[in-house]
């Protein structure tokens, strides 16, 4: 099967009640099949806990290794 990528991409969005999120959209062709239509294969994924943990372990990484030199 062959899947080519479209591509991915970030987003920032704002959700009635849950608030500020980052949305990580992914694309990538489908194989085409005999008498079908072109497809596409899109997955979205909530990445807002993840780069906030990311942004922190680099700022705690930052603050270590200039107390360190």
């Amino acid at each position: 099967m062959s899947c080519p990528r479209l591509g991915d991409g970030a987003m920032g969005c704002e959700l009635p009640g849950v608030g500020s999120r980052t949305i990580l959209l992914s694309a990538h062709r489908l194989q085409k099949r005999p008498g079908h239509g072109e497809r596409v294969l899109l997955s979205l994924e909530d990445v807002t806990e993840r780069r906030e943990a990311e942004r922190l372990l680099r700022r705690r990484l930052m603050r270590y290794l200039l107390d360190e030199g």
